[in-house]
């Protein structure tokens, strides 16, 4: 079943955090900087942090999939 949703890892942090603002949780959990790292790609930050790219995407599907389904 597709949802609809489209997250890339070529987005970066900001640009996830504006389409879907739940994920802020999700990249607080991770330990990943929603700051001065913000501007980043997901596919950079999660290689610098040592973070498996698809365990983040995940996370980040489910949680904006959950803020989707909510509106």
């Amino acid at each position: 079943m597709t949802t609809g949703l489209a997250i890339d890892p070529s987005w970066t942090i900001n640009d996830v955090i504006a389409k879907y603002p739940d994920t802020i949780s999700v990249f607080n959990s991770f330990g990943l900087d929603l700051c001065c790292g913000a501007d980043e790609m997901l596919s950079a930050a999660a290689k610098e942090s040592q973070i498996d790219i698809e365990v983040l995407m995940s996370a980040l599907l489910e949680v904006a999939d959950k803020s989707d389904k909510s509106k």
